[in-house]
């Protein structure tokens, strides 16, 4: 884990890496939606596995977010890497 940035609020456009307890993130991703409630938003960060490493401009997110599950699987389901030529 990532050491806790004191006082770290997380707010839509934040991107962190998803886990379930101490030494437990993984290669899941997250993006705080602009859908998510206030008293989540709060709620994130307190754990130190949800360490924000990025952002997303709030015009940026829908597109971001569909290239992302677009680009995900691999083909024929989406377009991410041929396995053959990894």
């Amino acid at each position: 884990d990532d050491p806790k940035i004191e006082n770290t609020v997380f707010r839509p456009g934040y991107m962190s890496y998803a886990g379930s307890g101490p030494n437990s993130r993984s290669n899941e991703v997250f993006i705080a939606m602009p859908s998510v409630s206030q008293n989540q938003l709060e709620y994130f960060g307190k754990n130190p596995w949800e360490t924000p490493f990025g952002y997303v401009d709030e015009e940026d997110l829908n597109d971001v977010v569909d290239k992302w599950y677009a680009y995900g699987d691999m083909p024929p389901w989406g377009e991410g890497p041929d396995p053959q030529n990894i």
